[in-house]
């Protein structure tokens, strides 16, 4: 995985620890890490974290890309929790 990636999987190891993610906490992942990968970053270190297929979930990105789960109690957990693990200053640095 590229360094640009490493930070981006250090802090889904944080927020999930056992590296497991829910059928809703992955679209909502998706949801909130779309906005600020190209499709390829985010499908290559969602593939590597959920030990999933690369083409589903580039295939999963496009349809998450039409979601909006702003306000959602789930998704603004899991955004809070990203933010208290660093994505904040990540996507600062990135940019």
């Amino acid at each position: 995985m590229s360094d640009e990636l490493c930070p981006i999987y250090r802090i889904l190891n944080d927020v999930f620890p056992d590296c497991r993610l829910s059928g809703r906490q992955y679209w909502r992942v998706l949801a909130l890490l779309y906005p600020e990968m190209s499709d390829r970053q985010l499908a290559k270190v969602m593939s590597r974290f959920t030990g999933g297929d690369y083409n589903q979930i580039y295939n999963d990105i496009a349809k998450a890309s039409a979601l909006d789960y702003t306000g959602e109690k789930e998704f603004e957990a899991i955004k809070e929790a990203f933010i208290r693990h660093g994505f904040l200053q990540q996507l600062n640095e990135s940019r």
